[in-house]
């Protein structure tokens, strides 16, 4: 039973400080393609700050929101937290808020 723990769980290790910890926490999460732990605090970071901003109206909110976001998935991804495929699609989503903020309202 013992080796079954093992093999689904890699064993702890002593984490000397945070990061190790979360690099630790995350590789628990591995479902072949990374750790998800990373992956999923983008998504709900993202989804708050979509909602925080909905004040401004959904344009700019979803523009600012995939900014962020793409920022910290590229650092995410400079700690190997997060695989080459969530950056992609945050790169995307970050062009295409770009151009939500970038151009010009329709004449009323």
């Amino acid at each position: 039973m013992i080796n079954l723990i093992t093999w689904v769980f890699q064993p702890p290790t002593n984490q000397t400080d945070f990061l190790d910890m979360l690099t630790y926490f995350n590789n628990l999460t591995d479902v072949g393609q990374g750790g998800m732990f990373f992956t999923v605090m983008l998504i709900v970071f993202g989804g708050i700050l979509f909602m925080m901003m909905r004040a401004w109206g959904s344009e700019k909110s979803f523009g600012i929101t995939s900014i962020v976001v793409c920022i910290i998935a590229w650092l995410f991804r400079l700690m190997s937290w997060v695989n080459d495929y969530m950056v992609t699609v945050a790169t995307i989503l970050m062009i295409f808020g770009v151009y939500l903020l970038i151009k010009q309202p329709e004449p009323e």
